[in-house]
């Protein structure tokens, strides 16, 4: 996990932020009940990427079950249903958008291409789209100055007012 938030920052953490985000998933371990000895972030940063290389070298091998798992979650994403306010509207008669579904599939493809890498993408037969892999790229830029301008002084105070607003609405 600590890679994947790099590869979105676009730059390592520090080896304070390593351990602070370790000790945070080693302490959840811990409470979901995970024995010590079972647990990935027992010990240092070094041996949770060892652990989770060797997990994904040797475990995560995708079956037609993976694959059809990862098809079903990227498909899950559908267009929004237009409803008025307040009033329930049954699956049947809800408006479907076929092309609008299958853009949001094929950007969540790229997106999970992206981040997986490609032998990986291959393997759960995720679609390559140059158009949507473009786009994927361009969102981990947009989320990479995102964090960039939260952890400056100024924007950073702003970003997170409007955040305390937002998660109060």
């Amino acid at each position: 996990v600590i890679i994947g938030i790099e590869l979105i920052l676009g730059a390592p953490l520090s080896p304070e932020d390593q351990t602070a985000y370790l000790h945070l998933w080693r302490y959840l371990g811990w409470l979901l009940g995970i024995e010590e000895q079972h647990n990935p972030c027992a010990r240092d940063v070094k041996f949770a990427k060892a652990k989770m290389e060797s997990i994904v070298m040797h475990l995560l091998e995708p079956d037609e079950l993976s694959v059809a798992v990862a098809q079903h979650l990227l498909r899950a994403v559908r267009a929004p249903s237009l409803r008025p306010l307040g009033k329930e509207i049954s699956a049947e008669a809800r408006p479907t958008y076929p092309a609008l579904a299958q853009t949001r599939y094929l950007r969540s493809a790229s997106m999970t291409r992206l981040l997986l890498g490609d032998a990986l993408g291959d393997a759960l037969k995720l679609p390559f789209d140059p158009r949507q892999r473009d786009a994927a790229q361009r969102t981990l830029w947009v989320l990479r100055m995102y964090g960039w301008m939260c952890g400056t002084p100024v924007l950073g105070a702003v970003l997170a007012c409007v955040h305390r607003t937002a998660m109060r609405a």
